[in-house]
């Protein structure tokens, strides 16, 4: 899975979580809206010499999910 991918999973996330909220409706829908706006913030993290890591690079992908 590439950091693209992994990324593209979390609005997805955002909305199961909501499906499955025992919580007030008033106060979830509140917190979808700063989650999913969150985000728009999310990017592929940076290689040490400052450069975007390529979208299909795996290595720190690997490293987080234990892989």
């Amino acid at each position: 899975m590439t950091w693209t991918q992994l990324i593209g999973l979390y609005p997805h996330l955002v909305e199961v979580g909501g499906a499955s909220s025992t919580g007030s409706p008033q106060l979830w829908r509140s917190l979808r809206e700063v989650l999913l706006q969150y985000a728009q913030l999310l990017h592929p993290p940076s290689s040490p010499a400052g450069e975007v890591c390529d979208a299909t690079d795996t290595t720190h992908l690997s490293l987080v999910n234990g892989t």
